[in-house]
């Protein structure tokens, strides 16, 4: 059957070659799709880095104008914020308070580049970095904390930032050192910016939003002084959230109101979230919306090409029922030539897809196409291919099989 089938195929080569460019023109194009929407799901599925739950809020203060009336001269603003957060850890409805600089709270795009040497323990080895730095108070980790790749607690996390250590992110040597295990970092090296610094815990790399793979390395270093910049964090106990919001809603003059500093509200993490995201998620659904419509026209379209293929041998297929042929191995046998064509095109697209991966045409806005991406794309891009050849086939042959052959045969 097999000889009788690449026979006929080669018999009607000048149709097949033309379906069999169709199929690597969409193989390409159903490639190129598929590498567009899995990096935008493994960007979004990739973890943050940071570790809170929920009832998480920014403290939103502010300062006097020096021109209001109500201005008191001669105030030490960073003690003012001290006291400030002190009354909030006072609430009842209050589990946490902590303090960081601007860019220490989830979902901002704030950064602190700082570059740094780290230093081999026991040996002159040294290697320079830049990361992105993180000044927290320890108290922070209990409000928001980090994922450490040795599974640490929020508690032992805050333990080192208090020891006066600092916790750097697993791809902080992954320019210079790319195939170095993370884990061994607190052994084997020190930070050195100004000063020796002991590296205390290794924690996940950091995204600044949920699609956006993480493009640096991080340090987290204690929060000594206080800068206007700074941004309070709070988290409260479960079921006080609109106590608490109401209640500093009522004393923001009052209570919370520290000589020129001032509460002005909470917003929730969930809610920076939204907003830092808003753009990206309209891109996001632009981009998967258009996507999708044009997956599903080209399903339709090579759907369609072999459903009308299959129509136009319905005569065939009655004069092999005529035959003694079975519906099951009719059915065999179509299914297989147009299977077949698509192993024949598949080579054509796969060397095509390997030049555009192999010269970096092809650009991801979320992430990069490495080989994992490229694997699962081009198996997802064949088995869909594969999907549409045999609905196209079966639909029409099967409604084909249960029409008697004579019919057919006297209606040609």
């Amino acid at each position: 059957m097999k000889r009788k089938l690449t026979v006929q195929i080669k018999n009607e080569w000048r149709p097949n070659a033309w379906l069999v460019i169709e199929m690597i023109v969409i193989g390409v194009v159903m490639w190129l799709v598929f590498c567009l929407l899995f990096s935008i799901v493994r960007a979004r599925i990739i973890p943050t880095g940071y570790v809170y739950g929920s009832g998480v809020y920014e403290v939103n203060y502010a300062s006097v104008s020096d021109k209001s009336k109500k201005f008191v001269p001669d105030r030490n603003d960073g003690e003012d914020v001290d006291e400030i957060i002190r009354r909030l850890r006072e609430m009842p409805q209050v589990e946490a308070v902590g303090r960081s600089a601007m860019n220490g709270i989830p979902h901002n795009y704030s950064y602190f580049g700082r570059y740094f040497h780290l230093m081999r323990m026991g040996a002159d080895d040294s290697v320079k970095a830049g990361a992105n730095a993180i000044e927290v108070t320890p108290e922070f980790m209990d409000v928001v904390s980090f994922e450490g790749i040795a599974g640490e607690t929020p508690q032992q996390l805050k333990a080192v930032l208090e020891a006066g250590k600092v916790i750097v992110s697993e791809n902080v040597l992954a320019d210079t050192m790319p195939d170095y295990d993370a884990k061994k970092l607190p052994s084997e090296w020190f930070y050195r910016n100004g000063g020796d610094y002991r590296i205390g815990a290794v924690v996940r790399a950091i995204k600044r939003n949920d699609y956006e793979p993480p493009r640096g390395a991080t340090v987290i270093m204690p929060k000594l002084n206080y800068s206007k910049s700074d941004r309070i964090a709070i988290k409260l106990k479960p079921g006080s959230e609109a106590e608490a919001r109401q209640f500093i809603k009522e004393n923001a003059d009052k209570l919370f109101h520290v000589g020129n500093m001032y509460v002005k509200g909470l917003t929730s993490i969930e809610q920076l979230r939204e907003y830092n995201q808003l753009d990206i998620m309209h891109t996001v659904y632009t981009t998967v919306f258009c996507l999708l419509f044009l997956s599903v026209s080209i399903f339709m379209g090579l759907l369609g090409t072999f459903w009308f293929r299959t129509q136009q041998r319905v005569s065939e297929i009655a004069i092999r029922m005529v035959n003694g042929a079975t519906p099951m191995a009719v059915l065999r046998r179509l299914m297989s030539e147009g299977l077949l064509l698509l192993l024949v095109s598949a080579p054509f697209s796969l060397g095509i897809e390997l030049l555009l991966w192999h010269y970096d045409v092809v650009m991801l806005e979320w992430g990069e196409l490495d080989m994992p991406l490229f694997v699962v794309t081009s198996v997802a891009t064949f088995a869909l291919l594969a999907l549409m050849i045999a609905l196209g086939i079966w639909f029409p042959a099967r409604k084909a099989m249960h029409v008697n052959p004579a019919e057919i045969m006297n209606n040609e």
